[in-house]
C-alpha cells in the first residue's frame, strides 16, 4: 500500500511540477531577455556617444578644409597679380612686449 500511496502523491504532484517547473525557465527567460536589453541599451548609447565626436571632428575638418580652401584661393588670386612669397631674411620680426614697455616708459617721463 504504501508503494501505492508513494506513486500516488507522485502523480498528484507531477503536474504542479511541470508547471513549476514551465514557469521557472519562463522567468528565467525573462531575466536573461531583461539582461541583454540593457547590455544593448548601454551598446547603444555608448555608440551614440561615439557619432556624436565623431560628428563634432567631422565639422571640425570641414571648418579646416574650408579655410584652406580659401586660402589656397587667397594664394591663387595673389600669384596672377604678380605677388609672391618673400624669399629668406625679408621678414623681420618686432617684438612687441618690449616695445610696449618703452613706449610706456616714455610716456611717464622716465
Amino acid at each position: 500500500m504504501d508503494r501505492k500511496k508513494g506513486a500516488y502523491s507522485f502523480r498528484r504532484f507531477l503536474p504542479y511540477s511541470i508547471w513549476g517547473l514551465l514557469l521557472l525557465g519562463a522567468l528565467l527567460l525573462y531575466v536573461e531577455q531583461q539582461i541583454r536589453l540593457n547590455t544593448l541599451n548601454y551598446e547603444i548609447i555608448a555608440l551614440k556617444e561615439k557619432k556624436r565626436k565623431l560628428e563634432e571632428e567631422k565639422k571640425a575638418y570641414e571648418l579646416e578644409l574650408n579655410s584652406l580652401k580659401i586660402l589656397t584661393a587667397i594664394e591663387s588670386k595673389a600669384r596672377q597679380q604678380g605677388l609672391v612669397l618673400p624669399k629668406k631674411g625679408q621678414i623681420q620680426f618686432v617684438d612687441i612686449k618690449n616695445t610696449v614697455n618703452h613706449e610706456s616708459s616714455s610716456e611717464n617721463g622716465e
